[in-house]
């Protein structure tokens, strides 16, 4: 599971019960914890969060919270917090009546409680305090010690749950932004009117004045500010705008594109998207048209093959611009584990709207025939399914591993899925 979304998934407002392992109840899955909590979220690190709802008022809801490992056992036993983050570099943020601490994976505090908000970690550092708008000042870095690397002084740091690419982190006070180190050290003064949320390939988009330009890691400007907008760089090209038109640059800022494009985004697998007359197509970087301008909407280039959109409908192209899966869906996720998913809509009215969801394969083959309301992107090899109210998982297969039982499933993490029945969560393991 990526970081951002387990950081996601465990902002809470949470629980407690007692935990025990019960028998297998499928070839497929087994239980490992059953259904008996108010609420679980998905593992990370080898831990799950687990807990009760004890009420209160909505911005102090005080809750019992714990964590459960793999077999099923209670290791951080359940206890009073308003929120808690799941683990991240064996850490895990906490709160109780407004204050904000952080336990390792025994359960021992070790930051004291006493801070604002501490954010999930990483690369050692986790953002602490909360953007309360234009001149709060309020954001800062702590790190694992407990130690305030930088104190309490922006309105904005990005990205808010990293990773920091390169160890650095845009910040902006006062509407005027640069970049700061995880160490604490300015890689620029707070000079920019914008500054690009992320290094790429060791440069980043800055602007000032109206004119953008790119600073390299060490906060120097590599490429003058000369530019009219500026993209992120990807396999050795960024877009710029030079007047209404973008273009491409190379890394020692030679317009290497001339700008004759409405739009453009960032080179994938050696093809851009380039727009002409609110039209989208692909040239490579040379600046060859490889695939006409045709396309209401597309998506970068992902193993051979890029999502785009005609209309109201949506399909796959290949490198050709050949379609692989035709313009026929109302909706296409991104691939995962080979395999995409599709969606179509029935009903006349909104309010009798309903999705038919399946997947298709690379060669548009349908893996999965459309008979679900609902289904996630493949994790770890398995989906989390839903028709008329129940949910289930189903594997590349299609086939229903864990079978639409169920009010309520996680995605597959670690292996092992949070379940809800009855009211309760629990979690089976997925037996590969």
């Amino acid at each position: 599971m990526s970081f951002l979304f387990a950081a996601f998934l465990c902002v809470i407002f949470l629980f407690s019960g007692c935990a025990r392992r019960v028998e297998s109840t499928s070839e497929a899955y087994t239980f490992v914890v059953q259904p008996v909590f108010d609420w679980a979220m998905p593992f990370s690190e080898g831990l799950a969060q687990v807990g009760r709802v004890r009420g209160g008022f909505v911005r102090r809801l005080r809750n019992e919270i714990g964590f459960v490992d793999t077999n099923g056992e209670v290791v951080i036993p359940l206890r009073e917090f308003n929120q808690v983050f799941c683990f991240s570099e064996g850490l895990a943020s906490v709160s109780l009546d407004g204050m904000w601490g952080v336990m390792d994976t025994s359960g021992r505090m070790v930051i004291p409680m006493g801070h604002d908000v501490i954010y999930p970690f990483n690369n050692g550092v986790a953002m602490m305090g909360m953007s309360r708008g234009i001149g709060s000042n309020a954001l800062g870095l702590i790190d694992r010690d407990g130690v305030v690397v930088i104190p309490q002084q922006f309105d904005s740091m990005r990205p808010t749950f990293g990773p920091y690419p390169y160890g650095i982190i845009a910040v902006m006070r006062n509407m005027q932004s640069g970049f700061v180190d995880i160490s604490g050290g300015m890689v620029t003064n707070l000079v920019y009117d914008w500054v690009w949320d992320q290094f790429s390939e060791g440069l980043a988009a800055v602007s000032r004045d109206g004119k953008a330009g790119f600073v390299d890691k060490n906060g120097f400007e590599v490429i003058p500010l000369q530019f009219d907008g500026a993209g992120m760089f990807s396999e050795g090209l960024a877009s710029v705008q030079v007047g209404n038109k973008w273009g491409f640059v190379d890394r020692e800022g030679t317009v290497v594109i001339e700008p004759r494009f409405h739009s453009a985004e960032w080179f994938s697998e050696g093809l851009a998207a380039v727009m002409v007359d609110r039209l989208w197509g692909f040239i490579d970087r040379y600046g060859n048209e490889v695939i006409a301008p045709q396309f209401r909407f597309v998506r970068p280039f992902s193993a051979g093959l890029a999502i785009v959109g005609g209309g109201a409908k949506m399909g796959v192209i290949n490198r050709e611009g050949h379609e692989v899966v035709p313009l026929i869906y109302e909706f296409i996720d991104d691939f995962a584990y080979g395999l995409a998913m599709v969606a179509n809509y029935r009903g006349s009215t909104p309010q009798q709207h309903r999705s038919q969801v399946g997947f298709v394969d690379k060669d548009g083959t349908k893996v999965v025939q459309q008979d679900f309301d609902f289904a996630s992107r493949f994790s770890e090899g398995f989906s989390v399914v839903s028709k008329n109210g129940k949910m289930g998982i189903i594997n590349t297969n299609g086939e229903l591993v864990v079978p639409l039982r169920f009010e309520g499933i996680h995605p597959v993490t670690e292996g092992f899925a949070a379940v809800r029945h009855n009211g309760r969560w629990g979690f089976v393991r997925l037996n590969t």
